[in-house]
């Protein structure tokens, strides 16, 4: 009677275990995935759990934790991975797993030579492995890219559109999934204060995640944000770490960054010499922040010597790949050298710059038309031109709009209105307007 009693409780036991387990299917499927029990995760599945529950629970958790068995038993059962090949294969480049990169590839249609930022990133990691199985599986080739192969995310297409709104609860949810491409993307909605509430805090917090992922453009931004200080403190030395990690990574920014740090000794020995071998790599590959870099050395006289001529030929060619920074400054000597003196254009220089929201564009927009430089004398257009700087931040902008109401060119005389402005330019710094606030 004894022995019947145990072997009537053991049975109980075991029913009542397969009972919750068969209950609770789901829940302990994602258990199991968080985990790594494999063979439990298999079980669960073939007692019906459902492998898509939570947005895909399962799958996050197995392939975050590189348990490429589990990925592969949820894949066999009916989970579509295309979404989150991206993610599986920065997963696998950060960890060197070739087993979960060659499942990200086979089992997905994601396409590694039109979409080649996370290729780039795999043959910079160091992992053999890995390497060889993404260079294997790169199709299809390059000539066969179609234009939908080559369309930007939901995200980002929801950013290039201005539906930043939209774009920020795409890129949140991909960040949320450790993305990150996505972490840093959100970083700069939230430092920019586009789609929400500006918040400098939130966007380091996103950056060093980024960061922390090996994504060279979140250590970019990273590096920016201790150099400036934005959520953080200013900190030069993590500033420069962080722009050697992003340039090791093959960022063409990060050598400007480089440059900077080096040209005026922020973090590192000043030598302008190391400046100028960073700012001339950042050129050579076209980009146009060296080559303004490069320009300013000239302009400025720092660390070489001053030459107008030299400092123009730089700015032209950062002009002429539509940069408006080098738009800016190549019309900045045409009005004012009188060697290379040509005012008309300068206007369209200038024009062009302050179309993409550049301020000096625009500050220099309303110069040209108050001095009646190149074309008529006109009050009403230049105070149209400052007040577009000033709408963008623009602290000289807004002291020439404090000007033209203290004297009442192109527009009435306003004491007040002028008082308003001075003190908006005064408070972000503008000499001019803290020396008429004493004058006044």
């Amino acid at each position: 009677m004894t022995k019947r009693l145990v072997l009537i409780t053991i049975f109980s036991i075991i029913l009542s275990a397969m009972v919750f387990a068969y209950i609770f299917r789901t829940p302990l499927l994602q258990f199991s995935a968080q985990k790594g029990y494999g063979t439990a995760a298999k079980a669960f599945l073939l007692m019906g759990a459902d492998p898509q529950a939570n947005n895909n629970e399962a799958l996050q958790s197995a392939f975050q934790g590189g348990h490429t068995d589990i990925v592969e038993s949820l894949i066999d059962h009916g989970v579509n991975i295309n979404t989150y090949a991206p993610m599986m294969l920065l997963r696998a480049i950060n960890t060197g797993n070739a087993d979960l990169a060659r499942l990200a590839l086979d089992k997905s249609n994601y396409n590694l030579v039109c979409r080649n930022k996370l290729m780039q990133m795999a043959e910079k990691s160091g992992h053999k492995d890995l390497i060889d199985v993404m260079h294997q599986r790169i199709r299809p080739k390059p000539s066969l890219c179609t234009t939908e192969d080559m369309a930007p995310s939901p995200a980002e297409a929801a950013a290039q559109a201005g539906d930043y709104a939209t774009a920020l609860t795409l890129y949140k949810k991909s960040a949320d999934l450790g993305f990150a491409p996505a972490q840093n993307d959100l970083g700069i909605l939230y430092s920019q204060g586009l789609g929400t509430e500006q918040n400098p805090s939130e966007a380091f917090r996103l950056f060093t995640l980024s960061a922390e992922g090996n994504y060279p453009a979140g250590q970019y931004d990273l590096a920016t944000a201790y150099e400036l200080g934005i959520g953080t403190d200013i900190n030069y030395a993590e500033a420069f770490e962080n722009y050697k990690k992003a340039a090791d990574g093959g960022y063409p920014k990060a050598y400007n960054g480089l440059g900077s740090l080096y040209l005026y000794g922020n973090g590192v020995t000043k030598n302008p010499e190391t400046a100028m071998q960073w700012f001339k790599k950042s050129a050579d590959i076209g980009d146009p922040e060296g080559e303004n870099s490069i320009g300013w050395m000239y302009f400025a006289g720092e660390g070489v010597p001053k030459n107008i001529a030299e400092a123009k030929n730089w700015y032209q060619k950062s002009a002429d790949r539509g940069d408006a920074t080098g738009q800016s400054q190549l019309g900045w000597i045409h009005t004012h050298f009188p060697e290379f003196q040509d005012y008309a254009k300068a206007m369209k220089l200038f024009q062009l710059a302050q179309a993409q929201g550049n301020t000096a564009g625009d500050n220099n927009v309303g110069y040209l038309y108050e001095n009646g430089l190149g074309v008529k004398k006109d009050y009403a257009a230049a105070f149209q031109a400052y007040q577009m700087g000033a709408s963008r931040g623009s602290a000289l902008s807004m002291f020439n709009m404090g000007r033209f109401y203290d004297q009442g060119l192109g527009v009435p005389k306003d004491p007040d209105k002028a008082k308003m402005l001075m003190k908006a330019a005064s408070d972000l710094g503008n000499r001019d307007a803290q020396n008429w606030i004493q004058s006044h």
